[in-house]
């Protein structure tokens, strides 16, 4: 065997149901982004706003268009200086203000933009107006009478969409290159269960893979690998946990460094999907439909349930699960999956001893 199954959340199971993601509760669920200020500066309020429409809220679900902003507020000094600004603004650089901003915004969905390309016509945004709170910092850079404009994301609220910046902190690949993962799925067609399981461990330059899948004979197949990323990334198999071949790297669905095989179970879904909960985030209403497609590659199901939700606890996923239901020319399958991550920074991984 010389190459995995990939189990990115979309494609994991058969061709007829592939799954996606609902979350369980999980108690002391921490948030610890505070915020993000832009890389770059812009010559006015407005154009700062379009970059933040621009960078942070367009994605492959919905592309933003600008339809107003409006002053409600300026922070004070002492808000000023408690937001994570990092070496951005220099200790010597003046704060001439800081702008509590309303962006009003139509969008474009991805439905719209894909039959805007197969047809060639423009499609009109959606009616609905959205709206997003932001600050726009005005600074006088030291030694200059410049004036540039930054636009800060502050700490998201329950309903707001994802920015890119919260998404690319949460899902951050080196959070997850130390943890242990384990996956577990079950999915039901015509009375017909399956169950999958995997364990990865990961401890920053060495990995293992255990999984456990049914095969044709509906018995389980027991599936290992194990990881090293040093000079070069390298990877192991075995069947049966003891004795291990060499394999090519990137037989394990493309894998070709540690920071890829620890965020193998996280879905290739960008931030534009998704809204912020109290628990971690989960994906919009309005993209459930646009989503199950993607993943089963098929859009003429009929009676669609499905949930996708992303737990968050001090930074970092601390479980995904899912649940779904559709049926398929008449045959209705349904689904379950589950990935928790756990004893972050104190994983351990040791070298099966016939590598050597």
């Amino acid at each position: 065997m010389n190459k995995l199954v990939k189990f990115a959340i979309a494609t994991l199971l058969t061709t007829v149901m592939a799954i996606g993601f609902a979350a369980c509760g999980n108690s002391g669920n921490v948030d610890t982004f505070a915020g993000a200020i832009s890389e770059e500066s812009y010559d006015s309020q407005e154009s700062a706003v379009e970059a933040f429409l621009e960078n942070e809220i367009s994605g492959d679900a919905v592309q933003a268009e600008l339809q107003g902003i409006e002053e409600v507020g300026e922070l004070s000094d002492k808000e000023v200086a408690a937001l994570d600004t990092g070496d951005t603004i220099a200790a010597d650089d003046t704060i001439v203000s800081a702008k509590v901003v309303e962006v009003s915004y139509t969008r474009t969905t991805s439905s719209a933009m894909s039959l805007a390309a197969k047809t060639g016509e423009e499609e009109e945004a959606e009616d609905d107006v959205f709206v997003f709170t932001v600050y726009v910092i005005e600074i006088t850079p030291a030694g200059t009478t410049v004036r540039e404009f930054r636009y800060y994301i502050p700490k998201a609220e329950n309903g707001d969409v994802l920015t890119r910046s919260y998404f690319e902190d949460v899902l951050d690949p080196a959070k997850y290159v130390n943890c242990t993962q384990k996956y577990t799925a079950k999915s039901t067609t015509m009375g017909m269960s399956m169950n999958t399981e995997y364990t990865i461990l990961c401890a920053n330059d060495k990995a293992t893979l255990e999984m456990r899948v049914p095969n044709v004979s509906s018995s389980v197949s027991g599936i290992y690998g194990y990881f090293e990323d040093g000079e070069s990334f390298k990877a192991w198999i075995s069947l049966d946990g003891v004795t291990y071949e060499e394999t090519s790297v990137g037989s394990f669905s493309g894998v070709t460094d540690m920071e890829g095989f620890a965020t193998l179970c996280i879905p290739d879904f960008d931030y534009s999907y998704f809204e912020k909960t109290s628990y971690g985030f989960k994906i919009q209403e309005s993209f459930l439909e646009t989503y199950v497609g993607k993943v089963l590659g098929y859009y003429g199901g009929t009676g669609l349930k499905a949930e996708l939700k992303f737990y968050v606890k001090d930074g970092r996923l601390s479980e995904m699960k899912s649940n779904l239901s559709v049926t398929i020319d008449g045959v209705k399958s349904t689904s379950t999956e589950s990935v928790k991550f756990s004893h972050f920074g104190t994983t351990v991984v040791n070298r099966p001893e016939s590598i050597g």
